[in-house]
């Protein structure tokens, strides 16, 4: 038996995972329930609604945060508060160098709120294994994740600095263009630009897992 149920996270704008996963251990044959990622707060409430209205326990044996936007941790203290998880895995930002990463706060009052709940914490890297393999964790490895913090940092700090010289720059070319614009006798002009990345060091961080079962007919 394998269940995977994707909860709604978001209103279309920003939506990541709450994710919750159940099935039956392959050696032991006893059910397993598995919380991957928990949304914003609303989520991590629905979660353990869901965890306790449909698998009929308020037991988590294991639970996965894969990074800590907002939109995957924001629920997984309230999946920790109100549920029984017995480990939780995540990726310590401060102790890979990335302590002054927004997250990085975040994530430490989660591990105190999961240690003071008595819920082991631990780091899943590469290799990982859970319940027989049938939950591998396929990315990152610790070097890996440890070159992408970096990456985080120096995005973050490039970040801060644009965030200060930016508008100094700004309000000078744009006077520089105003006086050419009077020069030639045009009106002035709006130019729009966009500020939006795509995937960076931050989303390729994410802890990549693997799942794989079979049923009574070997399928």
């Amino acid at each position: 038996m394998f269940e995977f149920d994707f909860l709604p996270v978001g209103d279309g704008d920003r939506s990541g995972d709450a994710i919750a996963v159940r099935f039956t251990h392959p050696f032991t044959g006893s059910n397993v329930q598995v919380v991957i990622d928990a949304g914003f707060e609303t989520s991590g409430e629905a979660l353990v609604e869901h965890v306790n209205q449909y698998y009929g326990t308020d037991v988590v044996d294991l639970a996965l945060l894969t990074h800590p936007d907002g939109d995957h941790i924001g629920g997984m203290g309230t999946v920790v508060r109100g549920l029984r998880v017995r480990r939780l895995g995540l990726h310590r930002l401060a102790g890979h160098g990335g302590g002054s990463l927004r997250a990085s706060p975040e994530v430490d009052e989660l591990i105190a709120v999961a240690h003071g709940q008595g819920t082991e914490v631990f780091e899943p890297f590469a290799g990982a294994q859970f319940f027989g393999g049938a939950v591998t964790i396929l990315s990152p490895t610790e070097a890996w994740y440890e070159e992408l913090v970096v990456s985080q940092v120096a995005e973050e700090d490039g970040r801060k600095a644009a965030a200060v010289e930016e508008p100094v720059l700004l309000e000078a070319a744009s006077r520089r263009i105003s006086r050419l614009l009077k020069a030639v006798g045009v009106a002035g002009i709006e130019i729009p630009f966009d500020d939006k990345g795509g995937p960076g060091p931050r989303n390729n961080s994410s802890m990549v897992t693997r799942s794989s079962w079979r049923d009574s007919a070997g399928c």
